[in-house]
């Protein structure tokens, strides 16, 4: 088998250069698409890696491999999961499991600030037992 001399296919290159132009203009879009995705992939990893805990649990419904704001649990399966599970962590004899709800929405953290989206937490005293990090800085807790 016989090969074609490589200057053939270069010598081609500028007899349609517009072609050439847009096959050359295709490739870098596409790297760049591809190099954009990858680097939103590794933001968000490291993102969510920064904020777990390895002795922390999350247990979300089987709609949350959709969309993680629309897992919905019954609060009462914390008690299920604290009484199921061994290996529950307790503080002063009290498991350490914590019934959450969380929301993205829009977040103005005074009258005169701008709106920006943010990700709320509802939760009750019990998230203290498992979030040991947190302080209340100010105020009190709702319905304390």
């Amino acid at each position: 088998m016989r090969l074609l001399p490589i200057d053939y296919p270069i010598r081609n290159l500028g007899r349609r250069p517009s072609r050439t132009f847009l096959t050359g203009l295709a490739c870098a879009l596409a790297a760049g698409v591809l190099v954009a995705v990858v680097s939103f992939v590794n933001g968000l990893e490291a993102s969510f890696s920064s904020q777990g805990r390895p002795d922390v649990a999350l247990l979300l419904s089987t709609s949350a491999q959709r969309d993680i704001i629309r897992s919905a649990i019954s609060p009462a399966v914390a008690d299920l999961v604290a009484a199921d599970i061994d290996g529950i962590a307790k503080v002063h004899g009290v498991a350490a499991v914590s019934p959450e709800i969380h929301m993205g929405t829009n977040v103005r953290l005074g009258q005169s600030d701008e709106v920006h989206a943010g990700f709320v937490r509802g939760i009750t005293d019990r998230a203290f037992l498992v979030h040991d990090r947190v302080t209340l800085v100010e105020g009190r807790l709702p319905g304390s």
